[in-house]
């Protein structure tokens, strides 16, 4: 079996899980994610070939080689997602589309947004964010996925692939195209009238934005320096070494 999980933390588990497995589980267990803002997404087609990943996107090409593996084997492929995370919705239609052509079997490992621990009741809004009793009692929940499912996410995500937008979110539980600067409002929301070191403004902005990468965040921040909405100062040339506030009348003066 190939398991897929889009966060490396839960993947390590998984793993982990399967080399003490009493039974020893001999699967390959593969992270793959597939960023809200990726960006150029007209390049990627089922075949899993010619396509040009930009940035972070690099670190899935290793992931991919193994999937095409399975899908040409024909291995069992289980997905585990979380559907309170855009991203991993999106990497979801993202392997429907892959494997829509291949008559290998697919199931799926679906993370409820919620966690009883001990009494005590954990939010959950990406499989990363899983504690390891979670996954264990999870897997054993394991169910088969429809062609017709496999379908539906594969047609979502060829419609988002044609629309071909720089980023796109969830909602209504659909994934929809939105323009770069469809989430600036949380980055405002978590600037203020003082300097606030750079990354802590990206650590409240990922918080309460699921499945954005940071370097979407600290550019979009660089941006709006640039439209004289904020001030940026930096002691030294480092990236992500940056203050930021919000920039008030007397400096637009």
């Amino acid at each position: 079996m190939t398991e897929i999980l889009f966060g490396l933390y839960a993947a390590d588990q998984v793993y982990c899980d399967n080399q003490n497995s009493d039974y020893f589980l001999d699967d390959t267990v593969l992270c793959l994610i597939l960023d809200l803002d990726v960006g150029n997404i007209s390049s990627l087609d089922s075949e899993l070939n010619g396509f040009d990943f930009t940035g972070d996107m690099i670190r899935n090409l290793p992931a991919i080689e193994e999937l095409k593996k399975a899908k040409k084997d024909g291995h069992h492929v289980r997905i585990w997602f979380c559907p309170a995370n855009p991203s991993e919705m999106m990497s979801l239609m993202y392997l429907c589309y892959v494997l829509k052509d291949s008559e290998c079997p697919v199931s799926c490992v679906q993370i409820s947004n919620t966690f009883d621990l001990n009494g005590i009741v954990l939010k959950i809004n990406s499989t990363d964010e899983a504690p390891v009793e979670m996954l264990r009692a999870k897997r054993a929940q394991s169910v088969v996925m429809s062609m017709n499912m496999r379908n539906y996410f594969a047609s979502e995500f060829e419609r988002v692939k044609n629309e071909n937008s720089q980023l796109r979110t969830l909602i209504n539980e659909r994934m929809v195209s939105v323009p770069e600067n469809f989430f600036d409002g949380f980055i405002m929301d978590s600037v203020t009238d003082e300097f606030t070191p750079i990354t802590q403004i990206i650590g409240s902005v990922t918080r309460k934005v699921s499945g954005l990468n940071e370097r979407f965040i600290y550019n979009r921040i660089l941006q709006l320096k640039d439209e004289d909405i904020l001030s940026i100062h930096s002691l030294n040339s480092g990236k992500y070494s940056e203050f930021v506030m919000r920039k008030g009348e007397t400096d637009n003066a």
